[in-house]
């Protein structure tokens, strides 16, 4: 253990610009210890926080937080900001061979992955998470950026529903919490099945069309003319 928190203290100051406790230290070397040898390690280092995640497929093994900064700004969600940046990442992504668009919910960062990796995701999270992963009907969403018609898919579970806030449904006026992934059209309706089957899918109250008010009240959106709030200007959102 010793010779590792040396070996980790050492790469850090090597190659961090950050000055960090002893017990960050410690618990990235734990951290490394416990993946074990044979498995690629990187190691991404911000001002609150040190990443420890596969370079291979990004799964991340850990998160080491600073017990003496927290960053403010982090979790807070900017509209317009995040409409700008999703609308970015989608002119990129129409393009690229690949068929997923999501923002990981640790890096904050627009990642993209094929199917096969898709489905790999959604075990690793059932794995991680102890159990499947959860959908509600509802959540499955279209919208048409560009001539090309998407499909935006929220999933969500118990022990992570308090955490993590939808950035991609906040461009669409949607407070929604769970993890939003961007199919393309063809790949989304080709796989659909096969991604229903690594997910406990639910049906609501009113199908596609149910929402909740904020005093958590299900609600029919077209029944009650109330729709999400359309603050992305290059966005348009669509019933599935």
């Amino acid at each position: 253990m010793q010779g590792m928190i040396m070996f980790v203290r050492n790469e850090l100051k090597k190659n961090s610009e950050y000055n960090y406790p002893e017990c960050m230290v410690k618990e990235v070397a734990e951290i490394f210890l416990k993946v074990g040898a044979g498995k690629r390690i990187a190691v991404r280092t911000e001002d609150d926080r040190i990443f420890c995640f596969s370079p291979d497929n990004g799964v991340v093994f850990g998160l080491v937080r600073n017990p003496n900064y927290t960053n403010a700004k982090r979790g807070i969600i900017d509209v317009k900001q995040e409409n700008d940046r999703l609308y970015n990442e989608i002119k990129s992504f129409a393009e690229a061979p690949d068929d997923v668009l999501y923002n990981h919910n640790i890096y904050d960062e627009y990642m993209l992955l094929t199917i096969d990796e898709m489905i790999e995701e959604l075990g690793r999270m059932n794995e991680r998470l102890g159990g499947q992963i959860k959908l509600n009907d509802c959540d499955i969403r279209s919208t048409k950026i560009k001539g090309n018609k998407y499909y935006r898919v929220t999933f969500h579970h118990d022990k992570a529903y308090s955490q993590t806030s939808s950035r991609v449904e906040a461009v669409f006026g949607h407070f929604v919490r769970g993890f939003t992934y961007i199919f393309k059209e063809d790949a989304f309706k080709a796989n659909k099945d096969q991604i229903l089957a690594c997910v406990e899918h639910k049906a609501t109250e009113f199908g596609k069309d149910t929402r909740w008010d904020i005093t958590g009240v299900a609600y029919d959106k077209k029944k009650k003319g109330k729709k999400g709030r359309k603050v992305a200007r290059k966005q348009k959102e669509e019933d599935v």
